[in-house]
């Protein structure tokens, strides 16, 4: 079994990242009304606590899931949410971004950072496969398969105060698949 002492710190950053993103993903690609980006979330940070107390899952895991759902992001509260993005203005002086941050042409922002986030899945991916034993490095791929796939069943998208519309929409569809691809995983 490894455990934190095994990764470099940038090594688990990107895991630690990777333990959200599967959900964050899933969220973002069929955006559903409040009620339903509530449920997702709420599933999500579920899914998170869950696994932090889970007797039979391998160390890396709980580790993981331990201190996010100890540690949330601190940008998500409004006091340093404000600071974050004054940091991120003075950064660029207030001014304009320039063009090599803009997303390609044809290319929404929202796609390029799905693209970034599935590639941090990929590297995350890699890097269990070369430091954790087989076993953990299996069973972290499948739960955050499973995390982003309990997210897309949460809320029926298209549906309106929970009538109609549909379990998982076409494009969750898509993105399981996709997040499946760069975890290794077949779908």
């Amino acid at each position: 079994m490894t455990t934190r002492s095994d990764y470099s710190q940038d090594e688990w950053d990107i895991l630690k990242r990777s333990v959200v993103l599967p959900g964050l993903l899933i969220s973002k690609a069929s955006p559903s009304d409040f009620i339903g980006q509530a449920i997702e979330t709420e599933v999500m940070l579920d899914t998170l606590k869950k696994m932090a107390k889970d007797e039979t899952a391998t160390q890396l895991l709980i580790a993981l899931t331990g201190e996010m759902a100890v540690q949330p992001d601190p940008t998500l509260d409004g006091e340093n949410e404000d600071e974050a993005i004054l940091e991120e203005e003075a950064e660029t002086d207030g001014q304009p971004q320039e063009a090599s941050n803009l997303p390609p042409p044809g290319q929404t922002g929202d796609q390029l950072q799905a693209q970034e986030w599935l590639e941090n899945l990929r590297q995350a991916a890699s890097i269990v496969e070369q430091k954790a034993v087989p076993g953990e490095a299996t069973q972290y791929k499948q739960w955050l398969m499973q995390s982003a796939i309990k997210v897309a069943e949460a809320a029926k998208e298209g549906s309106f105060l929970g009538f109609g519309g549909q379990k998982v929409s076409a494009a969750e569809a898509k993105l399981l698949e996709e997040i499946a691809a760069a975890l290794g995983l077949s779908a």
